[in-house]
């Protein structure tokens, strides 16, 4: 408890950092979706023209790569702030790429169990996020059942949703902290640096 607040600002660094990387992704999309939305709003029938039913996709495609870039930055900038609580290092581009290669196989390693513990998280709620959208058309009164503890029931099973979502990403994010820690520990070759200030 003594280091709470270096470890939020570690946090807000890591967000800062993140909100920077994924900035392009959010500007690009709010700037397509305006421009289907002026169209729309000029259009005398009301539809967007044809043609930009057919643009709008391919730009999409063409921002794939660049979001697919960005998603394997996100344990390099966890490993960057933790090594050196700085939010500059993590936008040196030189230093994040040879920190991400100096291990190749354990930042592989990093990656493919970020994005398969979330794909993992992500079914094990599916169930439940499924049920939670078809329970409001079971029921009512013609089936006898109250219409309030229907809203009770969906209260109730939204908060599991939310429990079981929160508590699967907060075990996926344990399991990559700690394979990130342990990747310091590889490319730093001591565990000073991790265990500083203790």
């Amino acid at each position: 408890w003594n280091r709470l607040g270096r470890y939020l600002k570690n946090g807000l660094r890591v967000v800062l950092v993140l909100f920077i990387y994924a900035l392009p992704i959010v500007l690009f999309m709010f700037c397509s979706f305006m421009i289907i939305i002026i169209s729309v709003a000029v259009s005398p029938d009301g539809e967007p023209p044809p043609a930009l039913m057919v643009v709008f996709p391919l730009m999409m495609l063409c921002l794939l790569p660049f979001s697919l870039l960005v998603g394997l930055m996100f344990p390099a900038v966890f490993i960057q702030v933790a090594r050196r609580e700085s939010l500059l290092a993590c936008l040196q581009p030189r230093e994040m790429w040879q920190m991400m290669t100096a291990k190749l196989d354990s930042y592989i390693l990093i990656i493919a169990l970020y994005f398969g513990l979330n794909m993992l998280a992500g079914f094990i709620t599916m169930p439940f996020s499924f049920t939670f959208m078809f329970l409001p058309t079971i029921g009512g009164t013609s089936s006898g059942i109250p219409d309030w503890f229907l809203g009770v029931e969906v209260l109730l099973l939204w908060g599991g949703i939310m429990t079981v979502s929160v508590l699967a990403r907060f075990l996926v994010f344990l399991v990559v902290a700690h394979l990130e820690g342990q990747y310091i520990r590889q490319i730093d070759g001591t565990s000073e640096d991790v265990m500083r200030d203790a």
